[in-house]
């Protein structure tokens, strides 16, 4: 099967518990997220998520992704499936990890696997690589806002 992965990274000068709680509170992406304008549903495993991905400059698409990983203030992962498995599969994950005093590491990746990637990996790359950037941004302001 083939796969590409989108790699982030970003330091944020606040708690885990602090991004965590900005992370799953799915509701809320509304107010701050400019990659996931809106988003539902319970940060546990084995719920589906309701998810609008429409960063600027691209079309709105609309998923119901599984979620497979809520450890609490270490690692939210869900999966994405369209209609036809195998052709096109994703896992979208965020690892945070203590980098300091008042200060995480959050680890922002996503694979994509299956059989049309050698097809669209270029594409994959430029528009989920810029959106990503920009969700971190946003995330790391909301954060480091909350402690002023």
């Amino acid at each position: 099967m083939f796969s590409i992965t989108i790699y982030t990274e970003t330091e944020i000068t606040a708690s885990p518990e602090n991004v965590w709680k900005i992370l799953t509170d799915l509701e809320r992406y509304k107010e701050w997220n400019p990659m996931i304008t809106r988003a539902s549903g319970r940060a546990e495993a084995g719920a589906r998520i309701l998810l609008r991905f429409n960063p600027p400059g691209s079309k709105k698409n609309v998923f119901r992704p599984l979620v497979l990983v809520a450890d609490k203030n270490r690692e939210f992962r869900w999966q994405g499936r369209p209609r036809v498995p195998f052709l096109f599969d994703s896992e979208h994950y965020f690892i945070i990890e203590q980098a300091g005093e008042h200060k995480i590491s959050l680890t922002h990746n996503m694979v994509f696997f299956g059989l049309i990637i050698p097809l669209v990996k270029n594409l994959i790359r430029r528009k989920t690589s810029n959106a990503f950037n920009l969700m971190n941004r946003a995330l790391k302001e909301r954060a480091e806002a909350e402690l002023n």
